[in-house]
């Protein structure tokens, strides 16, 4: 699914210490940038990819309500979770791979 290729590519990515030009960590990168047309092609491809993510999100939970209605409380706990997903990367102005990187680190030095 996309969500195993994102977190594969994430991890191939960690693993290299680099991302390619358009590798997966590049595209998700916190700071939108305008200065060149390559910066433009980058971020364009990033907001496609943030609706594809949003719709399959939709997607998810609607067959979930139509197709299961038993597994109504999973679909409430499943938005929950997206919600509580959607506000870290608000309130921290950070995407959900770099708060969780970041959490690590400071969980690992905590040590």
């Amino acid at each position: 699914t996309y969500h195993t290729g994102k977190i594969f590519l994430i991890a191939l990515d960690a693993k290299r210490g680099w991302s390619p030009t358009f590798g997966i960590m590049r595209l998700l990168m916190d700071n939108w940038h305008l200065d060149s047309l390559f910066d433009v092609l980058v971020s364009t491809k990033r907001f496609f990819l943030q609706i594809f993510d949003s719709a399959t999100h939709f997607f998810i939970v609607r067959d979930m309500l139509v197709n299961f209605p038993e597994q109504k409380f999973t679909a409430k706990f499943t938005i929950l979770v997206w919600v509580i997903h959607a506000l870290i990367n608000i309130l921290t102005g950070l995407s959900t791979a770099t708060f969780f990187v970041e959490m690590a680190k400071k969980i690992y030095t905590f040590r």
